[in-house]
């Protein structure tokens, strides 16, 4: 699949080369230390992301972009809905721009999808696509 992506201007800490690097240390993880099914990373109770364990996708992208803690992946990465304890309500924070970018590059809305696809593809395939997708974002910063 081809698509030009365009990432929004107020992601300034992320411009597209950013966050093409990201996806290549992604792919460079998951071709390392293998994709994980199922789980944000091996051994599904573990919280804390640990080198050498495999991570499925939304967990490698998220590992490349320097998130260790499952919920925090899950608040601050992923956008999922999470309860504000301090203020009493429920909050979700906006999807992470190296995840928005993978979402919009394959067609999908939610990290629940991205991991779904993940599942049924290899190691190798998983990798490609996030160089694929590096490829294309390093060519719509160069825009």
């Amino acid at each position: 699949m081809t698509s030009v992506i365009t990432i929004d201007s107020r992601d300034v800490d992320w411009p597209p080369e950013r966050i093409a690097d990201a996806h290549e240390r992604a792919a460079e993880l998951i071709e390392q230390d293998g994709l994980e099914n199922g789980d944000m990373w091996a051994d599904g109770l573990v919280l804390m992301y640990r080198p050498g364990i495999s991570c499925c996708l939304v967990g490698a992208l998220a590992v490349a972009c320097g998130f260790r803690h499952v919920i925090d992946v899950e608040q601050n990465f992923t956008g999922a809905d999470f309860y504000d304890a301090q203020h009493h309500v429920d909050t979700r924070n906006p999807v992470h721009p190296v995840l928005a970018a993978t979402l919009h590059y394959l067609g999908y809305t939610m990290a629940e999808q991205l991991m779904d696809w993940s599942d049924e593809h290899s190691d190798h395939e998983v990798a490609e696509q996030l160089r694929i997708i590096a490829t294309e974002l390093r060519r719509a910063g160069a825009a």
